[in-house]
């Protein structure tokens, strides 16, 4: 019965400011700068692979599958990127020991293709939206343990940290609802003028009175 009201209550929210996540989600990939300023947030337009189209269409399994492609996928290109810049720091060390070595060509990292079938980039909202798809299967323990991941790969995922508060209101704990919502608390003082703002603020909002039994979480 617990089960299927957090899979409900969830679903019921699983919609809710999606636009304004793809418009976070364009600059998170490293979670290594807790200070980030969301003002730099640009729009780059909506995901548009097979996973997107599956959860568009109510393939929630195919869904789940396709946006854990994605995230094992983005992960391999993060450690290629690494490789190759270190690849070219290497070279360009050599070159300044070595002046008269020839250089012609260009060490950069140079543009990598992105699948047609497939999303390479974003990590942390890949697994977020594998969490989205794994509440609407009634999988409520993998979407918190994706959520939570995906909060430690993005440090902008507002949206994570606001269904991981839900969860726990709905388990009785209050203490990790109070901590979640101190991390959306921390996102908003970094979200000057920023697109997702009102949508932080209104996640904010309903926690607060949730919190305080101001709104009944069914």
């Amino acid at each position: 019965m617990i089960r299927m009201r957090l899979k409900l209550v969830l679903a019921a929210i699983v919609l809710i400011g999606l636009s304004t996540v793809f418009v976070v989600h364009a600059q998170e990939d490293s979670a290594e700068d807790d200070e980030r300023v969301l003002d730099s947030v640009v729009v780059t337009g909506v995901q548009n692979d097979e996973a997107m189209a599956a959860f568009r269409a109510g393939e929630y399994a195919e869904a789940e599958v396709g946006f854990l492609d994605n995230a094992r996928c983005a992960h391999r290109r993060e450690r290629n990127l690494s490789a190759a810049i270190d690849s070219a720091r290497s070279s360009s060390f050599r070159t300044d020991i070595n002046p008269a070595q020839p250089n012609g060509a260009s060490n950069a990292p140079g543009n990598i293709a992105q699948p047609v079938k497939r999303t390479c980039a974003h990590r942390g909202f890949q697994v977020y939206m594998a969490g989205l798809s794994q509440i609407q299967l009634g999988k409520p323990e993998e979407a918190r343990q994706s959520f939570k991941k995906a909060t430690v790969l993005s440090k902008i995922l507002y949206d994570a940290h606001y269904k991981l508060a839900l969860m726990a209101l709905l388990d009785g704990d209050q203490k990790t609802a109070e901590r979640q919502l101190n991390k959306i608390n921390g996102i908003l003082k970094r979200c000057r003028r920023c697109p997702a703002r009102q949508e932080i603020l209104d996640r904010q909002a309903h926690l607060e009175k949730a919190l305080n039994g101001e709104v009944k979480l069914y």
